[in-house]
């Protein structure tokens, strides 16, 4: 999204195309993620060895992962912002309501159970 805005931008301000703006754009972040995940791999204190080049370099397995992780962050994040005001936490089944404030209470189990029964 953010690349998109930015070349949207440099195009109309400066007239770059907007394919090289986001090939550019898109690799710039690409080479920062690899350059977090190297620097996280160097520090694992799991490790006994200090890792070779090659080892720390990412695999195709990590080019796949970021490019998923990046293809679903605005799906994700339209789902949080837009999905609702409550939130069931994790296998106990308690259900929580994110008020204004921004704190969070729990709901009552009966108001739970209709919720459920309404929406099903």
């Amino acid at each position: 999204m953010c690349s998109t805005l930015l070349a949207l931008g440099l195009r109309h301000l400066i007239g770059v195309p907007m394919w090289l703006t986001l090939i550019v754009a898109v690799g710039a972040w690409h080479a920062i993620d690899v350059a977090v995940y190297a620097a996280i791999v160097r520090a694992t204190p799991a490790l006994l060895h200090r890792p070779l080049a090659h080892e720390v370099a990412p695999s195709p397995h990590f080019a796949f992962a970021w490019l998923v992780r990046e293809l679903l962050a605005l799906p994700i994040w339209l789902v949080a912002i837009f999905g609702g005001n409550t939130v069931s936490w994790r296998a106990d089944g308690q259900v929580y309501q994110l008020r204004r404030d921004g704190k969070v209470e729990l709901r009552p189990a009966r108001e739970t159970q209709e919720t459920l029964l309404s929406s099903s």
